[in-house]
């Protein structure tokens, strides 16, 4: 979107918008659109200007005067607030007369699915004796959970649940008899 402002008599008028769209063409994501334009305004010099934008859903947000992108600074502030973009303008002087572009990105990167590279292998433990079952995912930092049958697990005395990077372990102390069963470790995102 842009904001082609001028300074006439001191003042900041908005007399036009026009509509600049990046987005990634990946899956079946819909691009943003505006659903709220940004109406002509005016400003006092000395005073203050809030340029507002509304988009059909929340993406990243980039303000421009000149072509030269904005931060926010003791006069500039940026803000988004949901769908809702923001430029307040502090003190308005004639030196911020000039081309306002807002211009947004929002990109849809679909999520690789974790997939195990190491399986967890069945084993034969002597009752008291510290047991460790692990496992190792594709990619690192899986969230994940390990379950006994259809009982989610917690970490605890007797459960300790551990992850470095892709490797994942689950160590049970003293195991007993009833601790016997079919452990599994599930991807929260495929569960």
């Amino acid at each position: 979107m842009s904001i082609i402002c001028q300074s006439f008599l001191s003042s900041v008028y908005v007399f036009d918008t026009v509509v600049y769209v990046i987005y990634s063409s990946c899956g079946k994501e819909r691009r943003p659109t505006i659903t709220k334009a940004l109406e002509d305004c005016e400003a006092i010099e000395g005073g203050g200007l809030v340029l507002v934008c509304v988009t059909s859903k929340p993406c990243h947000i980039l303000w421009y005067k000149d072509g030269c992108l904005m931060w926010s600074s003791s006069r500039y502030y940026v803000s988004r607030s949901g769908n809702e973009a923001r430029l307040t303008i502090r003190e308005v002087s004639n030196s911020d007369a000039g081309v306002y572009e807002l211009s947004w990105v929002h990109l849809f990167v679909p999520a690789i699915p974790a997939e195990f590279t190491q399986q967890l292998q069945s084993m034969e433990v002597k009752e008291g004796e510290n047991v460790t079952l692990s496992c190792q995912f594709s990619l690192p930092g899986v969230a994940f959970h390990w379950r006994r049958g259809l009982e989610n697990l917690r970490a605890g005395e007797r459960y300790l649940m551990k992850q470095k990077k892709s490797l994942i372990s689950l160590t049970i102390t003293g195991p007993k008899p009833e601790d016997s069963g079919d452990y599994t470790c599930h991807d929260f995102k495929t569960s």
